[in-house]
């Protein structure tokens, strides 16, 4: 069952204000490699002093879209969000921050998103930003093809 962001805003915050924590499906890609469009994310609820760098938080951006992005930087009372693509969000209010992301969940496993070392490895791929995108759809087009072994091209040529 698919939820849009304006009626299961509500229903997050309700839980994380009671201390609990939740499990939603992200989508987009602006957080890959870390958060894949269609992966589980586990958030808990988060005060604003206790909010760090590389973080990845939930937050209502001033245009209202709702955002799952890094902290890149931090001031008295806010927070500079960035996608790991690159793109910044800007600065974000601490009363705009809902949540902060724990883990992600792929393919049967639990990967922390909010380990010191978690942290360390987004805010590097972030200051990368399409430099590091490009590396990585290259990466992934070399492997599809390592793995098809050259199978593809022989399609394309039956077909022409």
């Amino acid at each position: 069952m698919n939820i849009p962001c304006r009626d299961l805003i509500p229903i997050l915050q309700a839980v994380l204000s009671a201390g609990g924590r939740v499990r939603f499906t992200a989508t987009g890609g602006s957080m890959i490699p870390f958060i894949r469009s269609g992966e589980v994310v586990e958030l808990e609820p988060i005060a604003f002093p206790d909010i760090q760098r590389g973080d990845v938080i939930l937050a209502r951006r001033a245009d209202g879209v709702y955002v799952l992005h890094r902290v890149g930087q931090l001031s008295a009372g806010s927070v500079f969000l960035v996608s790991d693509a690159g793109r910044p969000d800007g600065w974000i209010e601490a009363d705009q921050i809902i949540a902060r992301a724990v883990s992600v969940f792929r393919r049967g496993r639990e990967l922390p998103l909010n380990t010191p070392g978690a942290r360390r490895t987004g805010l590097i791929w972030m200051r990368c930003g399409s430099l590091a995108t490009g590396a990585l759809g290259l990466y992934l087009a070399l492997r599809r093809r390592i793995r098809l072994g050259g199978r593809e091209q022989e399609c394309k040529s039956k077909l022409a």
